[in-house]
């Protein structure tokens, strides 16, 4: 049964992901028509969500998270899929994975992505106390059992970040659907410092996929501490022909909102 749940998962996963799906976009097929497409996102729980700390609850058992062969240098296949510019590992020697935090099993890196708007001033899916980011990236995880697990970090307005160099230009060439450029790098080269970002704290909830089907039962892990970006370094997904690909935040529905730190 095992085996057929993560059939099922990887299916789901492979769906959203897919350029070859033209029945929802982020113009005329938008988010406020993905119900009507599908039935998955009128769901309860649905993401993304403001993430409000003045109503998230303290959990002791939220350890910090174990970002597992991270740091070593990795092939990248760079695509445009038409909406999105995301990352899948060529052949990679151990494939980096998630630990740590209440997590009952381990999750293995299976693809990231990004979120963006039109300005500085908007982009990121989550919310953080009303407050949008200009950008967002997805890691997305998933564990033998079929479980998806994915971490978000928002980037925030600063100077130049070099760091940000290995994904940067493969942004600026991957603009029209399909196209595909590859890319050798650490993952941590472009993330934070793990130790810093989990002494920071971060928000623990369960929601969905934020594009169709919107499938839920989705661990989700959204971390406070933020990713410097220049507006001029945010130009190279301005270009990008996929233009805005972000969902608005949707209700919490009674939902448990939880942080790994005392606020």
């Amino acid at each position: 049964m095992n085996f057929l749940y993560f059939l099922v998962f990887l299916n789901i996963l492979t769906q959203s992901i897919k350029c070859t799906e033209s029945d929802w976009n982020y113009k005329e097929n938008g988010p406020d028509k993905w119900p009507k497409i599908y039935a998955g996102c009128s769901g309860k729980q649905q993401s993304p969500i403001d993430l409000e700390t003045s109503i998230a609850q303290f959990n002791d058992d939220l350890k910090p998270i174990i970002f597992n062969n991270y740091n070593q240098s990795i092939r990248w296949n760079i695509t445009n899929n038409g909406h999105s510019i995301y990352g899948k590992m060529i052949n990679p020697p151990v494939a980096p994975s998630i630990s740590g935090s209440n997590f009952k099993e381990k999750y293995n890196f299976v693809q990231f992505h990004f979120h963006w708007g039109f300005n500085p001033y908007q982009g990121s899916e989550h919310k953080l106390d009303g407050n949008k980011y200009p950008l967002e990236i997805h890691l997305v995880h998933q564990s033998n059992t079929g479980k998806l697990a994915v971490v978000g970090f928002f980037f925030k307005l600063s100077v130049n970040n070099r760091r940000l160099r290995p994904i940067l230009e493969p942004s600026r060439q991957v603009i029209f659907i399909n196209d595909q450029m590859i890319e050798n790098f650490r993952l941590t080269d472009i993330l934070p410092n793990f130790e810093t970002a989990n002494k920071n704290g971060y928000f623990r909830y369960m929601g969905s996929l934020t594009t169709p089907p919107c499938t839920e039962g989705i661990t989700w892990t959204v971390y406070r501490q933020t990713i410097p970006i220049s507006e001029n370094q945010l130009k190279a997904f301005y270009s990008n022909k996929a233009e805005t690909n972000h969902r608005h935040v949707q209700p919490l529905n009674g939902r448990k909102l939880e942080f790994s730190v005392e606020l």
